[in-house]
């Protein structure tokens, strides 16, 4: 037996040779873009850029034309004494009326009017509501300046509020706004099903009220839509109850 296996373990071991890879098959290679493009690629280079030079001057006539952009419409501008901004600044949404410079045009003002609030050394610190009445004179609604407070803006603060109920609710019967808490001070929507009820407690979402339908109707279309006056917290804002 060892005679027989000593001569085929060693032809195996010398008979080895390592197998080598076989070269690959050579592929000519083609430039991605070819150098007489066809009639198709020439008609997507020219979709392609009138879609951009389109989208580009829609862009260009949204800025010019918006609103609150236009020089003959600013923002009216609220002043904080020295230091009275700091809350603000932390997240407090709202500002007192001992806290602002209150001038005689800060006093001739719409209550509920859209103002930018700045300090001090007239660093501008946000965008809210201002009525000179109550003493709570100033609703923060953004910390950015010069945010339009429109349809659109509630629409957003409808969307971010509807996000964060489905997640915790199953049936659609909840608390849908709760102020400031939602970003929309002096506001508190019920919802029920299909039906909303709408408390605005505020002079500037007052103002607005045709606007917050009209979001709840792109939103959530509900078939009825109750909005409620009757709360004591409007009196406060100088606010008539129905």
């Amino acid at each position: 037996a060892t005679r027989t296996r000593a001569p085929l373990a060693a032809n195996l071991f010398t008979t080895y040779r390592p197998i080598k890879p076989e070269p690959p098959n050579t592929v000519t290679s083609r430039p991605c873009i070819p150098s007489q493009p066809s009639a198709r690629n020439k008609f997507n280079h020219l979709y392609t850029s009138i879609s951009i030079l389109l989208a580009t001057t829609l862009a260009m006539l949204s800025i010019s034309f918006y609103p609150k952009l236009m020089t003959n419409a600013p923002i009216p501008e609220i002043r904080l004494l020295p230091k009275r901004h700091r809350r603000v600044k932390m997240g407090h949404p709202w500002i007192y009326s001992n806290e602002i410079e209150m001038t005689s045009e800060a006093k001739s003002l719409t209550p509920g009017s859209v103002v930018n609030f700045k300090n001090a050394s007239n660093d501008l610190v946000g965008t809210g509501f201002f009525n000179p009445k109550p003493l709570v004179v100033g609703r923060i609604l953004s910390n950015k300046v010069n945010v339009p407070i429109d349809e659109q803006f509630i629409l957003e603060r409808l969307i971010q509020a509807c996000t964060l109920r489905d997640r915790l609710f199953r049936e659609p019967f909840y608390r849908l706004i709760h102020a400031e808490a939602d970003g929309m001070p002096g506001v508190i929507m019920d919802r029920y099903d299909d039906t909303i009820v709408v408390q605005i407690n505020s002079a500037g979402f007052n103002l607005l009220e045709a606007k917050i339908q009209s979001a709840l109707k792109r939103l959530l279309n509900p078939k009825t839509i109750i909005i409620q006056k009757s709360s004591a917290a409007r009196s406060l804002e100088g606010l008539s109850s129905e």
